[in-house]
């Protein structure tokens, strides 16, 4: 990182939490995200004291922050506020998503996320130990 020359003191040219991107030759600011617990906590807080435009604001902005590494967070604290439309974006990216799918065939998710994927995936096949079980 470059270094600048502030009142004497060497100093970096550009933070790394306000990093910008080189466009057509150009460098567009991207501000720093909030952080995805400070945003879920403000869509409880709107929901829970009926704040609807703020709600629809943070539902909107939450749903643009899915992706893999949050779909967990995301979708457990939606279910817990009942967060309906937050829900039916997880299931929609997990549809999409094949590591969602793969933690999905593993097991790898709170028995809560488990029940709720079975809307966008088959049933997994019970584990086999003692004999055959079928309905």
């Amino acid at each position: 990182m470059s270094q600048a020359m502030l009142f004497g003191h060497n100093v970096p040219a550009r933070s790394s939490a306000h990093q910008g991107v080189l466009q057509h030759g150009t460098w567009c600011y991207s501000p720093p995200l909030p952080p995805l617990g400070l945003l879920l906590a403000a869509a409880r807080l709107a929901k829970k004291y009926q704040v609807e435009w703020l709600l629809f604001v943070l539902v909107d902005v939450v749903n643009q922050r899915i992706s893999e590494g949050s779909f967990e967070k995301i979708m457990l604290d939606a279910m817990r506020t009942d967060l309906a439309p937050v829900r039916l974006c997880c299931l929609q990216f997990a549809k999409k998503n094949s590591g969602v799918r793969e933690r999905y065939q593993a097991a790898d998710f709170p028995p809560e996320i488990m029940f709720e994927l079975q809307a966008v995936f088959p049933l997994r096949p019970p584990v086999k130990e003692g004999g055959d079980i079928s309905i």
